[in-house]
């Protein structure tokens, strides 16, 4: 029974650790786009352009938070946090 919960507490914090990852891993990949195509954003999208942002790193900041502790109430507060965030995002 030991072992199964082992396992199962890996699998949590691999699944993690690549969420985390590749939440990190979409503003590089807009960058990159944006740098390349030499794209500008209009100044009336800054804001939404902004929040979507931390959005999206708040959302892998909460993963790699639950990679160390997953029930921590530092974790629950931050995804509290982004539940709220994503019923008020633009």
């Amino acid at each position: 029974m030991m072992q199964s919960m082992e396992i199962i507490y890996w699998n949590c914090i691999i699944a993690h650790g690549i969420t985390a990852f590749s939440y990190f891993g979409i503003p590089i990949v807009i960058a990159v786009l944006f740098n390349k195509t030499k794209t500008t954003i209009p100044d009336k999208f800054w804001l939404a352009f902004f929040l979507s942002g931390g959005f999206v790193l708040s959302c892998g900041f909460h993963h790699l938070l639950a990679i160390f502790e997953p029930h921590s109430a530092v974790s629950l507060l931050h995804l509290g946090v982004l539940d709220i965030m994503a019923f008020t995002h633009p």
